[in-house]
């Protein structure tokens, strides 16, 4: 099940007042699972090395290109190093101490939305107790097709001046995750392959705004 919300960017969630939506479940039990099954980083994690490609496949001198490897150990040692056009990372991590080094403008969100995507994807699940998100089962599908959704809607803006936002996450019928349309990231995750104890997506599809979709493909994991 697919979802594709545009949300307005550049607000901040100022009121998290929820509308109710059909089911009873809290999605917290199934957030949990799909951060143990899909995370790189949660619980049951390994050490890995990863290399993640982003482009645009439909024009080759996109703007919209990157590459993002990894190499983790523990969340007290990892090192990152970002590529692209017009920004450059390189993040190191030992006992917790971090060196950061930053060459360009500004860490776009569309890059970081893939990096979150790839590392941790729930970065944020209590996200979803805050806005008070209710899961529904789809019960029309094949049973190797169903999924559940998790979905909300809150006030984003401040006092005066606010509109209503929508986000929903989707699981697959295994538990791991399928997509998330929340403020600031949205997500598809394609192409799921065993790694240890988990499911890792290998492919990342996001649609930066009508016409470009970007792409993101593992091209190495592997434990170290």
């Amino acid at each position: 099940m697919r979802f594709f919300v545009r949300l307005g960017l550049g607000f901040l969630i100022a009121s998290l007042s929820s509308v109710g939506f059909a089911g009873n479940d809290s999605p917290n039990e199934t957030i949990n699972k799909a951060q143990t099954l899909s995370s790189l980083t949660g619980s049951h994690a390994q050490p890995f090395h990863m290399l993640l490609r982003i482009a645009e496949p439909s024009n080759p001198n996109s703007p919209y290109q990157a590459t993002v490897e990894e190499f983790w150990e523990s969340p007290r040692s990892w090192q990152r190093v970002i590529v692209s056009k017009e920004f450059r990372q390189n993040i190191s991590v030992k006992d917790k101490v971090e060196t950061e080094q930053n060459n360009g403008g500004y860490y776009p969100l569309w890059l970081r939305k893939f990096v979150t995507a790839a590392i941790d994807p729930l970065e944020d699940s209590v996200f979803w107790s805050r806005v008070s998100a209710r899961v529904v089962k789809t019960t029309n599908a094949a049973p190797s097709e169903r999924s559940s959704c998790a979905r909300a809607q809150f006030k984003i803006g401040t006092t005066a001046v606010n509109n209503d936002a929508f986000a929903v996450i989707c699981f697959n019928s295994d538990g791991t995750l399928d997509s998330v349309v929340r403020p600031d990231y949205s997500m598809e995750f394609h192409d799921l392959q065993p790694f240890g104890k988990k499911r890792i997506a290998h492919t990342y599809v996001d649609f930066l705004e009508p016409g470009t979709k970007l792409v993101g493909t593992v091209e190495t994991l592997e434990p170290i």
